[in-house]
């Protein structure tokens, strides 16, 4: 996953008590690219009316090894991740960045590809991004 680290107003860290999801942003690009060189190229819906939950989990894969010398003991090291947000919220018609993905509904393989902008309290990340699993 490709960072773009440049601050954005608006999107600071919160540095006391909890994060607050109002920092938490999530944009996706309607133009189907995924270049992650040039961030003002495309055209970026935020995913936000109507949805009241984004939910990340790592999906890690992981390799467990046990040996001789672990006396009993394995261990685990995780080897890769794939990330992913889970949307939740009602469908608007008429929001750009809901419209784009139930255009998605019935696609496979690169037709599912784009990029997305997740302001992470405070954090920018930009990633290309496989949408799934779209009900």
């Amino acid at each position: 996953m490709a960072k773009n680290t440049k601050p954005i107003v608006g999107t600071e860290l919160t540095t006391k008590g909890a994060a607050l999801n109002v920092v938490n942003k999530l944009y996706l690009d309607t133009t189907d690219s995924t270049d992650l060189n040039d961030v003002t190229t495309g055209k970026w819906a935020w995913l936000a009316l109507d949805i009241t939950q984004i939910t990340p989990s790592a999906n890690e894969t992981s390799q467990s090894d046990a040996d001789y010398a672990g006396n009993g003991f394995g261990s685990t090291e995780i080897t890769s991740k794939r990330y992913q947000l889970a949307v939740t919220g009602k469908r608007h018609i008429g929001d750009a960045a809901q419209d784009y993905v139930a255009t998605k509904q019935f696609a496979i393989g690169n037709a599912l590809h784009t990029r997305a902008l997740w302001i992470d309290n405070g954090e920018a990340i930009l990633a290309e991004v496989t949408l799934s699993n779209i009900v």
